[in-house]
């Protein structure tokens, strides 16, 4: 755990803590034998490699805030606390740039969708899926000064899917690019059979794979 990944960091851990039959020890308060009392010592080992398992797997900077900490799911809590204390600020912050990305000169269609694509990912690691009216919105917003014609078309035909936008957006910037060789077409105001984003964009699948990743019970596990 590195500050950037405790989603990752955690499911790990679970395993690995799941495999070795300590999982308990984080996920319930486990209340030790008497130190005179049959099963203590058993116990006792299986709290400390519970509590290594974690411990051994953060950065240092977090190390000082679970020093002393011997149960493994105080030091769990902690670090999860934390997470969501920064994923908090950091959510907000991704958040603001996604409805703020702009399409800059000279910026391609493809790249501006990966520049969506790429904090979108961010925000599904933090545990926030975005919803896909909030990437329409992100995507016509930010939209460069040659595509306002086109913007207004999508604008009035909202119910086409983020893809079906990008799609339309592409074939504008190439049928414009045309144009600009002499084609007669009117690049901006063209309308035809749009092609999936998943053909020219691996990173969409890799956006896609994220939303699967984060299944249900995991998001709400993290995000207790």
């Amino acid at each position: 755990m590195d500050g950037t990944n405790y989603l990752i960091w955690a499911t790990q851990v679970d395993a690995l803590l799941q495999a070795r039959g300590l999982c308990y020890h984080v996920s319930t308060e486990v209340v030790l034998p008497e130190r005179d009392e049959s099963g203590y010592a058993e116990s006792m080992k299986a709290r400390c490699m519970a509590r290594a398992a974690i411990i051994c797997s953060i950065e240092s900077e977090y190390v000082p805030m679970v020093a002393g900490v011997d149960d493994p799911k105080v030091i769990w809590d902690k670090l999860d606390d934390a997470d969501k204390s920064k994923c908090t600020a950091s959510s907000h912050t991704l958040r603001n740039r996604l409805m703020n990305v702009k399409m800059t000169q000279g910026m391609t269609i493809r790249s501006y969708v990966n520049e969506i694509c790429t904090i979108k990912r961010q925000l599904a690691f933090a545990g926030k899926i975005v919803a896909e009216e909030d990437k329409k919105y992100a995507l016509l917003k930010g939209l460069g000064s040659a595509y306002q014609v086109k913007k207004v078309i999508l604008q009035e035909n909202y119910g086409t899917s983020f893809e079906q936008m990008v799609s339309s957006l592409e074939l504008t910037e190439d049928e414009t690019a045309l144009s600009g060789r002499g084609s007669s077409s009117n690049a901006s105001c063209v309308v035809t059979v749009m092609k999936p984003v998943s053909m020219n964009y691996p990173e969409w699948n890799q956006c896609q794979k994220d939303d699967r990743m984060l299944s249900s019970s995991m998001r709400e596990k993290m995000m207790q």
